[in-house]
C-alpha cells in the first residue's frame, strides 16, 4: 500500500468529523492568533527596507530578489502604503501556509498526523513571527511547503510532471530570497540515500530522476548566477563581529520552532518506525534537520550571517515528526503518553505566546512610540527644514515615523545615522538620540549617562535579548 493511500478514515466515519471540527478549530486560531495587534506592533528595521524596496523595485535588492516586492508594490497600489496593509499580507500568507502544511502531510502520511502538524506549527512563535511581518520569508516558505509536497508526491505515485514542477517553485523560492537554496541539499540528499539503498517503484527510477534532475540542474544554474551578481552586496555579511555562534543560533531554532515540538520530532524516527512508511519518515527526518545543519556549518565557518530563519522551512520537518511521534504514541495503545505528551506541549506554549502579545510587543522593539515621543517633545516638523538634529542607530524606521515619504527612508536627511563615537564639535540647537540598548556604541554609553538627559525608555525584552529603546536629549551649549 502506497504512503498516500494509508490511514485514509472514511469520509463519514466519525473519526473523519472529529479530525474535520479538529483542523477547524486549529485554523480558526491560527486566524485570530496572526492577525490580533498585527497593526499594532512597531516596524523592525528589516520591515522598513521591504517597504522602501516595494516603492523603489529599481534598487539592487529587489532586481534580485522581487517577488516579494512586487506583491507588496501591487497591494499598497490598491490600499496605499501602510504598515497595516503590509501586515494582513503576511497574516494571511502566514495562515494559508499553515493550510498548506495540513494538506500536504494529510496527503502524505494521515489526516490526524496534518491535524496534529498544524497545532504545533500555530503555536510556533516563529511562525507567528513572520506572519507579522512584511518579510519575504512568508512567502518564500509557502513556495518551499509545495516543492516538498510535489517532490514527495512525485517520487511516491511516480509523476513526472509534478517532479518537473518542483523546480518551477524552487526557483519561485530563491527568487524570494537567497535562503531558499537551503532546501536543495534535502531533496539531493533523499534522493541520495534512496539510490544507495536501490529503492525501487513510483518515480524512484530513471524517468524520475530525470524529470526532477534536468529542470532541477537549471535552477541551481540560475541560483549560482544570482548569487555571483549579488555577492558584492554580500560582503557586509561577512562579519565575525556579528556572526552567529552555532550554539546561540541552534537555541534560537528550538525556541522559535518551539521546544516542545523540537523534543518530539527527536523521538519520532525511532517511535514512528513501522507506524509510518519508511521512505515518508525519512524525508521529514531529512527535512527537519539537513538546513539546521547547514546553518550551524555556515555560523561555524562564517561564511556569511547564519541566521535562524534561513533555515525555517526546516520546522515543516520538525512538526510533521512531533506529530508523528504523538500519532505513533497513539497507535501503539501509548495513550497516556500520547495525551501527556499533546497537552504538555500546549500549555508550554503557552506563556511564551502571552509573553509574544505583552513584554515582547510582538518579538521587536518599539520604535513608533519612541518616534511619537519625539515628534511630541521636539515640536519635529519633515517638512519645515527646522526641525532638531535627530540620530538613530536605525534612522530610516524613526523618518518613516516621523512623517518622512516612505519611498525615500533611505535618503532622508532628517535623521542621521548615529556616529561611531560622539562628535567633539560644540552644537547650537537641541540633539535626540533614538537608541536600541543592544546597539549602542561603547563610545557613547558613557557620553550618554553623563552629557545627554534620559528622556524617555520604551522597554521590550525577548528572553535574555534586551529591545529595549532609549530617547536622550542633548541640550545646546552642554558641554561635549
Amino acid at each position: 500500500m502506497s504512503a498516500v493511500s494509508q490511514h485514509q478514515p472514511h469520509p463519514l466515519s466519525v473519526g473523519f468529523l472529529k479530525t474535520r471540527w479538529a483542523l477547524l478549530a486549529v485554523l480558526g486560531t491560527a486566524v485570530v492568533l496572526r492577525f490580533l495587534f498585527a497593526g499594532r506592533w512597531s516596524l523592525w528595521q528589516d520591515e522598513e527596507s521591504s517597504i522602501f524596496f516595494s516603492l523603489n523595485l529599481g534598487a539592487q535588492f529587489p532586481r534580485h530578489f522581487p517577488l516579494f516586492f512586487a506583491l507588496l508594490r501591487g497591494l499598497f497600489e490598491c490600499t496605499g502604503v501602510s504598515v497595516h496593509a503590509g501586515r494582513l499580507l503576511a497574516a494571511s500568507l502566514g495562515v494559508i501556509s499553515i493550510g498548506l502544511v495540513f494538506q500536504v502531510i494529510s496527503r502524505l502520511v494521515s489526516r490526524e498526523v496534518g491535524v496534529l502538524a498544524a497545532v504545533f506549527l500555530t503555536l510556533s512563535l516563529g511562525h507567528l513571527f513572520w506572519s507579522q511581518s512584511i518579510r519575504y520569508y512568508i512567502l518564500l516558505f509557502v513556495f518551499q511547503v509545495i516543492s516538498v509536497y510535489l517532490f514527495v508526491d512525485g517520487f511516491e505515485r511516480g509523476r513526472p510532471r509534478e517532479l518537473v514542477l518542483v523546480s518551477v517553485f524552487l526557483l519561485l523560492g530563491v527568487l524570494s530570497h537567497l535562503s531558499g537554496a537551503l532546501l536543495f541539499p534535502v531533496l539531493v540528499g533523499h534522493l541520495a540515500l534512496s539510490m544507495l539503498l536501490r529503492e525501487r517503484g513510483g518515480g524512484y527510477g530513471l524517468k524520475g530522476y530525470m524529470a526532477f534532475g534536468i529542470p532541477f540542474v537549471v535552477v541551481c544554474a540560475i541560483f549560482c548566477g544570482q548569487y555571483f551578481s549579488f555577492r558584492a552586496s554580500l560582503s557586509s555579511l561577512v562579519t565575525r563581529e556579528q556572526g552567529s555562534e552555532p550554539a546561540a543560533l541552534l537555541v534560537r531554532l528550538v525556541a522559535y520552532f518551539g521546544a516542545p515540538a523540537f523534543v518530539l520530532s527527536l523521538l519520532a524516527p525511532w517511535v514512528g518506525r513501522g507506524i509510518v512508511p519508511g521512505r515518508i519518515l525519512r524525508f521529514f527526518t531529512c527535512l527537519a534537520f539537513i538546513p539546521m545543519l547547514e546553518l550551524l556549518v555556515i555560523a561555524k565557518l562564517n561564511i556569511v550571517i547564519a541566521l535562524w530563519y534561513q533555515g525555517f522551512i526546516a520546522i515543516v520537518g520538525v512538526v510533521t515528526l512531533s506529530a508523528i511521534t504523538l500519532y505513533s504514541l497513539r497507535q501503539r495503545g501509548w495513550l497516556l503518553a500520547y495525551r501527556v505528551a499533546l497537552f504538555g506541549s500546549v500549555l508550554v506554549s503557552l506563556p511564551f505566546l502571552f509573553g509574544y502579545y505583552t513584554s515582547m510587543h510582538g518579538d521587536r522593539p518599539r520604535w513608533e512610540e519612541a518616534a511619537r515621543f519625539v515628534r511630541e517633545a521636539s515640536a519635529v516638523d519633515p517638512g519645515s527644514g527646522r526641525s532638531p538634529l535627530i540620530y538613530s542607530t536605525v534612522a530610516p524606521i524613526v523618518a518613516f515615523y516621523l512623517g518622512s515619504d516612505p519611498s525615500a527612508t533611505m535618503d532622508q536627511s532628517i535623521v542621521k545615522d548615529l556616529p561611531p563615537r560622539p562628535s567633539e564639535k560644540p552644537v547650537e540647537s537641541e540633539e535626540w538620540f533614538v537608541v536600541e540598548n543592544d546597539e549602542i556604541p561603547q563610545a557613547h554609553v558613557k557620553w550618554f549617562a553623563q552629557e545627554c538627559v534620559l528622556a524617555a525608555k520604551f522597554e521590550a525584552r525577548t528572553g535574555p535579548k534586551d529591545r529595549t529603546i532609549f530617547v536622550y536629549r542633548h541640550r545646546p551649549g552642554t558641554p561635549r
